[in-house]
């Protein structure tokens, strides 16, 4: 389904879209980025990977003296895979990939489930690592996260048009009107590299 974006933000009865943070996270690379959709079979593989992968950190960080507080928690309509207590008594949110490595819009949608409290730990995690992203590095991401959501509601067709190669999300791009992806392509069960692309 389609959110158009083109409703002026000055109607007092106009309500701002929510993109998830794993939609922003694309968007905040390639504004123009619109999710394939999984095939069942890609589904089921990916739920069984990211599955394995949450035991290997929640093993991990266990080992390491932080105690699990919650496991998919949702939060203001969003998923937060892990979060823990740390040894110090801070929190540690994680979202994990099942991916083997973590790229620059893995980091960004981490960034993305913080309530930008400082005393906040978020990590990005995969089945071997844990990425801890720096405070002002959420800060940044956050500044881009809303640069990105205005410019998605006051510019809408410009950013329909805004087409920014990057390997890590190409793979999972349905956009048909985007020089840069392979014709035809249908579900994320491919994973053509893009066209004259890259990061």
């Amino acid at each position: 389904m389609e959110v158009n974006l083109t409703s002026s933000r000055a109607d007092p009865n106009f309500t701002e879209p929510r993109l998830s943070p794993s939609l922003l996270a694309r968007r905040i690379i390639c504004p123009a980025h619109i999710p394939a959709p999984f095939d069942r079979k890609s589904r089921l593989r990916f739920l069984g990977l990211h599955a394995y992968a949450m035991l290997q950190v929640i093993k991990r960080h266990i080992k390491s003296g932080f105690r699990l507080l919650s496991l998919e928690k949702y939060v203001n309509g969003s998923r937060i895979d892990l979060e823990f207590l740390r040894p110090d008594g801070g929190l540690r949110i994680n979202e994990v990939k099942s991916k083997r490595i973590l790229g620059e819009v893995d980091r960004i949608q981490a960034a993305l489930y913080s309530d930008g409290s400082r005393s906040q730990e978020v990590v990005v995690s995969s089945r071997t690592t844990d990425i801890l992203l720096p405070s002002e590095y959420v800060e940044e991401v956050h500044r881009r996260a809303e640069a990105t959501r205005i410019f998605l509601l006051d510019h809408p067709d410009l950013a329909a048009n805004s087409f920014n190669p990057n390997a890590d999300i190409c793979r999972t791009c349905a956009n048909n009107r985007c020089p840069f992806l392979p014709k035809g392509r249908t579900d994320r069960g491919q994973t053509t590299q893009p066209r004259g692309g890259g990061d």
